[in-house]
């Protein structure tokens, strides 16, 4: 299936912020996006974090996880960000904030295969991989694991639970020597059982306590953000 790759990311957004069992983050919308992540991102999926770096902020989004790049120019919906004239997904923009306050480095994650552009398809493949407990393959590793002490884990609440592609990646790696702290987008149900899950499937890695915002409202969380940030030491 044609993905389109590393770089540039153009998307269409498409999915409805949803109640607390559906999916959320970004709306039922169609556009066309440019990622405004800085170099390292860059750098990152390609080679993996510096050997220096110890913070790690790996972050999963819709937008960067199309099947095809879309041709769409027009946009609407609230849970998608201006920023230097483009469009960034709610999570990336949550991860950019952490990677500001606390010097980390950011990795997207991504699937070697992407989700669908059109809405319906996208849904009901995203509800398969849920109901079939699936782990799709990722695109890229972070190389450097073994140096990182703290991984932020980012990504959009579905029907409760995180992306199945946020478990393959929390199961590529040996993370029992690390603070592993999450951060979510939700469309109403918060974080609460997206991380009793990832505790209850891992209970050898060291959770701290999570950070949720409402999709759509990200920019205005900051200040809990920064609160939240504050109170971990960063």
């Amino acid at each position: 299936m044609n993905k389109w790759t590393k770089g540039l990311f153009l998307t269409m957004i498409f999915l409805a912020g949803c109640s607390s069992d559906s999916m959320n983050d970004e709306p039922d919308i169609g556009t066309t996006e440019t990622s405004t992540s800085d170099t390292i991102t860059q750098q990152m999926r390609e080679t993996g974090i510096d050997g220096d770096a110890d913070i790690l902020i790996a972050y999963f989004t819709r937008p960067e996880n199309l099947e095809h790049e879309p041709a769409v120019e027009a946009v609407s919906g609230s849970s998608f960000n201006v920023i230097d004239d483009t469009l960034v997904g709610d999570v990336q923009v949550i991860a950019e904030m952490i990677a500001e306050q606390t010097g980390g480095a950011l990795f997207s994650i991504q699937t070697e295969v992407g989700y669908p552009n059109v809405y319906d398809e996208h849904t009901a493949f995203a509800t398969r991989e849920v109901e079939e407990d699936a782990r799709p393959t990722l695109m890229t590793d972070v190389a450097e694991m073994t140096e990182v002490d703290v991984l932020f884990i980012g990504f959009p609440v579905w029907w409760n639970r995180a992306p199945r592609a946020v478990l393959t990646f929390l199961e590529t790696y040996d993370l029992t020597d690390k603070q592993i702290i999450p951060f979510a987008t939700h469309g109403g149900s918060g974080l609460t059982n997206s991380q009793n899950e990832l505790q209850t499937l891992y209970p050898a890695y060291d959770f701290l306590e999570g950070f949720a915002a409402r999709a759509g409202s990200v920019e205005e969380a900051e200040p809990n953000l920064l609160n939240w940030l504050d109170e971990l030491g960063y």
